[in-house]
């Protein structure tokens, strides 16, 4: 699940009974809370200001994913279990 999806998901989760299994992309867009908390959602992110590494390497990608998530304490937010 992309970072998007399951902090829609996690906002949701904390406001309405939906589970992830029982709804659509279609319920949620119809679904007054989503919409609310992902208008605020696309508001905060449009204000944040990133930079993009180009890395063609996919391990030293993945080695540097994990790494960047480490240093900007961000592990609750990244899933690294492939399994």
């Amino acid at each position: 699940m992309k970072f998007e999806d399951r902090f829609k998901f996690d906002k949701m989760s904390l406001t309405t009974p939906h589970s992830i299994i029982d709804i659509t992309a279609n319920q949620l867009e119809e679904d007054q809370t989503f919409s609310m908390l992902f208008t605020e959602a696309k508001e905060r992110v449009s204000k944040m200001s990133v930079r993009v590494i180009p890395i063609d390497d996919p391990i030293t990608q993945t080695l540097f994913e994990v790494y960047a998530s480490m240093a900007l304490d961000t592990m609750e937010y990244n899933y690294f279990d492939t399994h």
